[in-house]
């Protein structure tokens, strides 16, 4: 779903980058054992609670991106098998890193099922979910072209009442707090629905968020509501029967809808010109999400950062970003590595195939 990123401006590449680090941020917490309930100090709880919205916040602003950049896309089978390849490289790597370093089962190396599925498994949802929305993006830009903005507006307003609003307002309460358990709800409709939206602002903006000044207020208004929910259901006594402090996290809830979409417009209205560094970090954020989970995601979180222990210690909130910035080190090195050698191997054959013509 990408033009060339060297040739893009990098203010949406940053966010790419940010997004990604929200993710991994949103598994430290998610998946690193921590039990809350049973303790924790204030400021870890509150960084717990706060970070857990991150995740979901980070996919929906990938999905804008794209859906912003929906005129420019351009179908290739190349790409799909690209990422095909991908997704099996990285189960094999994770795989071959369990056995060489933590023990890991050899004979899940050789298990085929998990190799046979390539992106239509689910081993990493994300790029499956992603990757089909590429499959039909060269339809969805014709239907969105030849959309009319009335009809284009009413088209998200129906699916944000249908996907958003009623589930996040209708079940406050109900199904133990899951905004996603709304009928004929899916992770891919919406993302299909978080595709539209980019598309959207991309063809006609938003209007209270066309410019940089109004998008950050709009944004400090959304992070401080968020605050101040999770401040009244952890500390002041005032929570709502049911309801978490964690439980606006799923990507259609109202909230985290309008967190992902004052983000993105927030770095949407930054000027930043191109810049190549930004950029290659940025063309290494899927490889870094299938680096970090899947296979490995146990291994980060329980045996090397051994993210539990940290539960009460001051050095919580920095264990989290230091996970990160290794997580991100890990990926762009074997990237670049990858890059590296796609490079080279691309011309060794066209050195190959000029030998042979002449």
């Amino acid at each position: 779903m990408d033009i060339l990123r060297e040739k893009r401006d990098s203010n949406l590449e940053l966010l790419r980058i940010v997004s990604m680090a929200m993710i991994i941020a949103f598994h430290y917490v998610y998946k690193g054992g921590f039990d809350f309930e049973s303790g924790g100090t204030i400021i870890n709880r509150m960084v717990y609670d706060v970070v857990y919205h991150f995740g979901e916040v980070g996919v929906n602003c990938f999905v804008l991106i794209s859906g912003y950049f929906f005129d420019k896309t351009t179908f290739s089978w190349k790409k799909v098998i690209k990422y095909a390849v991908m997704v099996e490289f990285y189960l094999l790597l994770g795989n071959i890193i369990l056995i060489c370093f933590f023990d890991g089962d050899k004979m899940n190396l050789l298990n085929y099922k998990q190799y046979i599925y390539l992106i239509l498994g689910n081993k990493y949802w994300f790029v499956s979910a992603y990757m089909l929305i590429y499959v039909i993006s060269p339809y969805l830009k014709k239907m969105i072209i030849n959309l009319e903005q009335v009809e284009l507006k009413r088209l998200l307003v129906i699916q944000l009442v249908i996907w958003s609003i009623y589930p996040t307002l209708g079940l406050l309460g109900l199904n133990n707090g899951d905004t996603e358990s709304s009928p004929y709800y899916n992770r891919y409709i919406w993302l299909l629905v978080m595709y539209f939206m980019g598309a959207y602002i991309k063809l006609y903006d938003i209007k209270y968020m066309n410019d940089l000044k109004k998008s950050v207020s709009l944004f400090i208004i959304i992070i401080l509501g968020l605050l101040l929910f999770i401040f009244f259901e952890e500390y002041a006594d005032v929570r709502m029967k049911e309801i978490s402090a964690v439980y606006f996290w799923r990507p259609n809830s109202v909230v985290v809808f309008l967190f992902s979409l004052t983000l993105f417009c927030v770095f949407k209205h930054i000027k930043l010109g191109v810049n190549g560094a930004i950029n290659y970090i940025a063309s290494c954020t899927l490889g870094i999400y299938m680096l970090h989970d899947g296979v490995l995601a146990s291994v980060w979180w329980y045996d090397i950062f051994k993210n539990a222990m940290y539960q009460y210690s001051k050095k919580f909130p920095f264990m989290i970003m230091f996970a990160v910035v290794i997580i991100f080190i890990c990926g762009i090195v074997i990237e670049s590595i990858l890059k590296f050698m796609d490079k080279y191997l691309k011309l060794k054959c066209k050195r190959i195939w000029i030998e042979l013509k002449s």
